[in-house]
């Protein structure tokens, strides 16, 4: 997984998320501090029952549009990479899924599909995963922790073989 709710909001804040996922049509519309703290556990005591199930509605639209955008994204990286990822190379290219993954996410949950600024970064997202899809993604291994029982060395040793190798 490369984003979740809480990464969306991270990068783009509780407002702009609110405003997308809020369901079309409904009032109250859902707010930030209760989006905040549907996400988070916190304590929605102060909130309406008709306010609760509206940020409910939007934390699903949230979580919905999320596997969408992962989906999109793995359609991109499965032409290159047997799926799932593997740790290192999510690791090694983690900041850079998320952030293109969000991207996708926020398009999909965005009823304003022609706002330029949102375009862009989706058309940028999806430019991206289509680079890696062709090219790859960059693997750092210099942070793969080390793998408990081997040692680096290496021994061979020669003994005597019983193949007679000049009949092959």
């Amino acid at each position: 997984m490369y984003t979740d709710a809480l990464k969306l909001v991270a990068q783009f804040g509780y407002a702009r998320i609110t405003k997308y996922a809020s369901p079309v049509g409904r009032q109250p519309a859902a707010t930030p501090h209760l989006l905040e703290a549907l996400l988070t556990g916190k304590d929605t005591s102060k909130f309406s029952a008709i306010q609760i199930e509206i940020g409910n509605e939007a934390v699903a639209r949230i979580n919905n549009a999320v596997e969408a955008g992962e989906s999109v994204a793995n359609s991109y990286l499965v032409n290159r990479y047997n799926m799932p990822l593997s740790n290192v190379l999510i690791k090694s290219n983690e900041d850079a899924l998320r952030t293109y993954t969000n991207c996708i996410v926020r398009y999909e949950l965005s009823t304003h599909k022609s706002v330029d600024a949102i375009t862009d970064k989706y058309n940028d997202a999806i430019a991206w995963f289509d680079n890696v899809s062709k090219n790859g993604l960059p693997i750092d291994l210099s942070e793969d922790p080390p793998v408990q029982g081997i040692n680096d060395t290496l021994s061979i040793k020669q003994t005597e073989s019983s193949i007679l190798w000049e009949r092959f």
